[in-house]
This record gives C-alpha cells, sequence and structure tokens, in this order.
C-alpha cells in the first residue's frame, strides 16, 4: 500500500511544505482608539461602512470589528461634542459676513468708476486692508488702482465659494438630510484646517484624535 503523504511533512524536494496556522491562532490586530486610528480609515469606516479599515493585522471576525468601531465611534462622539455646532455658527456668521463684503466692494467700485468720493476711497481700503494713494487728477493711475482694488476682492469670492460649500454639507447634516457626514464634508473641514494652519493637511497624515484637536484650535480662534 503506497505511503501517503502527510500535510506539513517534507515534501518531494525534501523541504518542509508550510502549514498554515489554524485561524484561532492567528494574531489579530486592530485600531481601538481615536488616538492611534488615522482619519482617512475613520473616514472609511464611517462613510463607506468598511471596518476593514480598523484592521492592522489577521482577519478578526465580523462581531469583534463591530465591538470595536462601536468602542471608537462613541470615543469620537464624546471628544468632539458639540465642535461641529461651533463650526457652523461660526461659518454660518462668516458667510453672511463675507456676502456683505463682496456686495459692498461691488458697489463701492462701482460708483469710484465715475465719481471720485474720499469716503468711498477710506471704506473700500478700510475692507480691503490696503493703503493706496488715490489720486483724482491722474485718471490713468486712479483707474489702475481700481483694478488693484477689484482683483485683491477676488479673494472674498474664493473664500466664500468654499466657506459656503461647507457650510452646505453641514447644513444637510444638521437638517437630518443625510445620515452620517459624506466624504465632501471631512475634504472640506481638512480644507478649513489647511487654510487657517496655512499648510496642507491630509487625511492620511493625522490621526482622528489630532483632526478632533485642530478644530477645537481652531474654534478657539474664532477663526474657521
Amino acid at each position: 500500500m503506497a505511503k501517503r503523504w502527510q500535510f506539513g511533512k517534507r515534501g518531494v524536494s525534501g523541504k518542509q511544505t508550510p502549514q498554515p496556522l489554524p485561524m484561532g491562532s492567528q494574531t489579530v490586530s486592530l485600531y481601538q482608539s481615536i488616538n492611534e486610528l488615522p482619519l482617512s480609515n475613520f473616514i472609511t469606516c464611517l462613510v463607506d461602512n468598511n471596518l476593514n479599515a480598523l484592521v492592522k493585522s489577521g482577519l478578526p471576525t465580523s462581531e469583534f470589528l463591530q465591538d470595536t468601531w462601536y468602542k471608537i465611534h462613541e470615543e469620537y462622539s464624546d471628544c468632539i461634542g458639540d465642535t461641529e455646532t461651533k463650526i457652523y455658527l461660526s461659518l454660518f456668521k462668516e458667510v453672511n459676513q463675507l456676502a456683505a463684503k463682496i456686495e459692498l466692494t461691488t458697489k463701492i467700485l462701482s460708483v469710484l468708476q465715475n465719481y471720485r468720493i474720499k469716503q468711498f476711497e477710506d471704506e473700500l481700503q478700510a475692507i480691503l486692508k490696503t493703503n493706496f494713494v488715490f489720486d483724482a487728477s491722474n485718471p490713468v493711475e486712479y483707474d489702475a488702482l481700481l483694478m488693484r482694488c477689484y482683483n485683491r476682492s477676488k479673494s472674498f469670492l474664493i473664500s466664500f465659494d468654499l466657506k459656503n460649500t461647507h457650510l452646505q454639507e453641514m447644513q444637510k447634516k444638521f437638517d437630518g438630510k443625510g445620515e452620517k457626514p459624506s466624504r465632501e464634508y471631512f475634504s472640506n473641514t481638512l480644507n478649513m484646517l489647511s487654510m487657517f494652519n496655512k499648510y496642507r493637511i491630509c487625511a492620511t497624515d493625522i490621526t482622528t484624535y489630532e483632526y478632533i484637536d485642530l478644530i477645537k484650535i481652531m474654534n478657539k480662534s474664532n477663526v474657521v
């Protein structure tokens, strides 16, 4: 009777055939806290319902993944608290302020194109934070300065568009139109944080806790 080859014994080549470990003996490692979980992984779990983003190694059971995610999500909710509400209210205020600046700047520039009014010139410079010297006796130079003011005012439009987009994303959440934040929501928040800190902040480069901490710092400065 032919001898049967036994799994894990030496094969025909004489080399040891690797024998996989039983499932229960494999080492399973998951992210356990927002202090270590990359923000990008948190977003994948929250937005895409893909809890495999919690896995460092091994093959955890679905129950283990669900339990771990529940704890992390609860930790996130407790940590962020009413931070999002503060962001929303601050954004709402600034979007309206920007809209008012854009409207006023447009009206002043329109007037100054036809009339030289010192009061309007001063008000325009106060809005744009400039210190130009307007000389009504030199129409060419005067018009050139108005164009510089116009170009400078474009930053209001850029800021308005960015912040209003973020505000609309948050509005969906607070109105109950969306059950959870979207990727756009997190992307817009990261853009705001990047503008505030003056360097690019990516979801792959920070932990979920660091993300919350950056938001809190921005809120304390009353700048969003």
